[in-house]
């Protein structure tokens, strides 16, 4: 079954608009910005090793409403370092940026996704300066 269709029956219609809304948020500002976050990579191109790719999951963009949320609801003070392992594409950094940490460090296993996140940070800083 589709999992659109599933969702809708699990969560209901409130839960999918609003889910649907987050999701074309975060398209629309990929676009703004001219960043690759929201495409989908599948896992056999991560160019991992076979232990790696066993132990990975597939990739899956953070959506920028909840981490927003979460970054508000912490309320961590100006001036602190942010890991985030698994950083994927970037997005976790490029969001941490505006809540006033002093690093942001992504943590990440595929070369794949390290080079897009390096590529996506470089374009969001020039836009956003």
């Amino acid at each position: 079954m589709n999992r659109i269709v599933l969702f809708f029956i699990e969560k209901g219609i409130r839960k999918l608009i609003i889910l649907s809304i987050s999701y074309c948020y975060d398209y629309l500002y990929d676009r703004k910005y001219k960043l690759d976050i929201y495409s989908h990579l599948p896992k056999d191109k991560l160019r991992l090793n076979k232990n790696e790719l066993k132990e990975s999951g597939h990739y899956q963009q953070t959506n920028i409403f909840p981490l927003r949320k979460l970054f508000r609801a912490l309320a961590i003070p100006k001036g602190k370092n942010i890991i985030d392992i698994g950083s994927g594409k970037g997005r976790v950094l490029l969001i941490a940026s505006e809540f006033g940490f002093k690093k942001a460090i992504g943590v990440e296993i595929s070369k794949v996704l390290h080079d897009i996140s390096e590529k996506n940070i470089k374009i969001y800083k020039t836009k956003k300066m």
